[in-house]
């Protein structure tokens, strides 16, 4: 299901939780290099928050498969869990009018508030252990 708060909100300088679940066209299911294809179409959509002055992190996780959905294949699915920070109000406008359309064509998506960053970023990194992939990342760390 796709959510977000309310627009009125998003304030430039926050940051934001972003997860992001592709549909099963983009999970790349039984496929030769699975994870490779994964990353090289999701990094091309994320180059649209670059242009949108937005800094992000992102940390793939694997999930299990939405048996629920008849049409949906199996084995784990891909997503992403990570942040997002607005480096202005026309970044949140680019955003809400642009960025959030991009996404709705390939995955569902939910934007929210974070209580508390420490725990989010522990709970984003939980499975690094076993992915052992980079962050897709437009920030200087």
């Amino acid at each position: 299901m796709t959510t977000l708060p309310m627009a009125n909100l998003l304030e430039k300088g926050n940051v934001y939780s972003f997860t992001f679940s592709p549909d099963d066209k983009h999970q790349y299911f039984g496929e030769k290099d699975r994870m490779r294809k994964f990353r090289n179409f999701v990094y091309e959509e994320l180059l649209m928050l670059d242009s949108y002055h937005i800094d992000y992190t992102f940390y793939i996780e694997l999930s299990e498969p939405k048996t629920n959905y008849p049409n949906s294949r199996n084995g784990p699915r891909l997503h992403c869990h990570g942040t997002l920070q607005f480096k202005s109000t026309l970044s949140i406008r680019n955003f809400l009018l642009y960025g959030l359309y991009n996404f709705s064509r390939w995955c569902n998506y939910d934007l929210d508030t974070i209580d508390d960053l420490r725990v989010w970023e522990k709970y984003i990194t939980k499975q690094q252990h076993i992915i052992k992939e980079e962050p897709f990342s437009n920030c200087i760390r």
